[in-house]
């Protein structure tokens, strides 16, 4: 863990303690919060915050601050609501709001994240790529792209949209 991460680390660990204690005496609970459950949270806090992971910020707390996806249709949402996806979009505008706030806080803090940012969007682009390429080569066995009426596609794009979110690319590696 870099010293700069001590104070963060202990914020977190200070507030899982206190919403613990709080949680167990609203609760008149019988069964003691353990030293295992301590340590428990101390190695996953430490996992988080190796050099490998970056500091999640906004887990369990919205960003102080809506970016333009409140205000307007940005692209994804385009893209869901062509697809008929309506239950996920406004899970995926959360989603995006928070992503933007994390990149937003790393920018302030993590000297070098905008190039490993880079290499991170270029992995996700080749992996989409590909699974848009199987996608596509899975589909015309069956049907010409071409010659794809509506719900076919909408049905493509369906899968194509399980298959993405499927995916768990770490930014760094």
């Amino acid at each position: 863990m870099h010293e700069k991460d001590i104070d963060n680390f202990y914020a977190l660990l200070t507030d899982w303690w206190q919403s613990q204690i709080i949680r167990h005496l609203e609760e008149k609970a019988k069964t003691p919060i353990t030293q295992q459950a301590v340590r428990a949270k101390i190695q996953r806090l430490r996992d988080e915050f190796s050099s490998r992971n970056l500091p999640i910020h906004f887990r369990d707390k919205e960003p102080p601050f809506p970016p333009e996806v409140t205000r307007g249709k940005v692209q994804f949402v385009k893209q869901l609501e062509v697809i008929q996806a309506m239950r996920d979009i406004e899970d995926a505008k959360r989603d995006y709001i928070k992503a933007a706030a994390e990149r937003h806080e790393w920018e302030k803090t993590e000297p070098l994240i905008g190039a490993e940012l880079e290499n991170y969007e270029k992995r996700l682009r080749d992996h989409w790529k590909r699974i848009r390429n199987l996608q596509l080569d899975m589909f015309e066995l069956d049907k010409a792209i071409d010659k794809a009426d509506e719900p076919e596609l909408r049905k493509l794009g369906l899968g194509l949209y399980q298959e993405i979110r499927k995916l768990n690319i770490p930014i760094r590696v």
